[in-house]
């Protein structure tokens, strides 16, 4: 008897959808000019991950890019289930594009009535 296929599963059940935070052209270049610190950015990041959120990467071998994404999995939080990216050339590049929305953009909290919203050709 032959075995029922196995759905994969991608994401969380919990996932809400992704918070559209579109970076300008001002943006880009002010990451850009950050002084790269990976210490910096993986301390940022270990924070983030001790405070309950998940961060992945994937490479888009396509286009020749990285995606940084953040998920809220803190149990009491209202952004719990949503997540938020950040794209690069490299690794290092996404995390500080990730970083920079939810540190400088959003002061840490997401604004979920940006879910789902078109993306612009910024991060």
């Amino acid at each position: 008897m032959p075995r029922a296929k196995k759905q994969q599963r991608t994401f969380s059940d919990d996932f809400k959808g992704f918070v559209t935070i579109n970076l300008t052209v001002e943006d880009e270049k002010i990451i850009d000019a950050l002084e790269v610190d990976n210490g910096r950015t993986f301390d940022e990041l270990a924070t983030l991950i001790d405070q309950g959120f998940k961060v992945s990467f994937k490479a888009d071998l396509d286009q020749g890019s990285v995606c940084c994404t953040l998920m809220d999995n803190r149990k009491d939080s209202p952004t719990r289930g949503f997540a938020l990216s950040g794209w690069g050339s490299e690794a290092l590049d996404a995390a500080n594009a990730v970083l920079y929305k939810h540190i400088h953009q959003c002061s840490g909290v997401w604004p979920t009535e940006f879910a789902g919203r078109a993306v612009t050709k910024y991060r």
